[in-house]
């Protein structure tokens, strides 16, 4: 571990009864059951603390201010993004690289 606390910081889709149960499911079929307690389900991720936030939604809105720098996770709708001085993440195999540019 290189000092890293990472968290799965995640959006229901409001308009959906079962969105929320869905994504729990995903992460304990996906990376397992001590994952749960990593989870932060928020419809404003600005409200968050964090030092980075990596996201394929290419603008974050909501309350706060977010104090954390947003990485674009590369996606086939964001692909016209104007970065605007951000990074963009093409896959997790370079995840830390990316990291410490920041």
């Amino acid at each position: 571990r290189k000092g890293y606390e990472v968290l799965i910081c995640t959006g229901p889709v409001a308009e959906s009864r079962y969105c929320t149960r869905e994504k729990w499911d995903w992460v304990r079929e996906h990376l397992g059951e001590e994952w749960l307690n990593r989870v932060v389900l928020t419809m404003d991720k600005t409200s968050v603390r964090g030092d980075v936030l990596i996201d394929d939604r290419p603008i974050i809105s909501g309350l706060q201010r977010p104090v954390w720098s947003h990485i674009l996770f590369d996606a086939p709708y964001n692909q016209e993004v104007d970065l605007a001085g951000r990074h963009r993440l093409v896959s997790w195999n370079n995840w830390e690289a990316i990291l410490l540019n920041e």
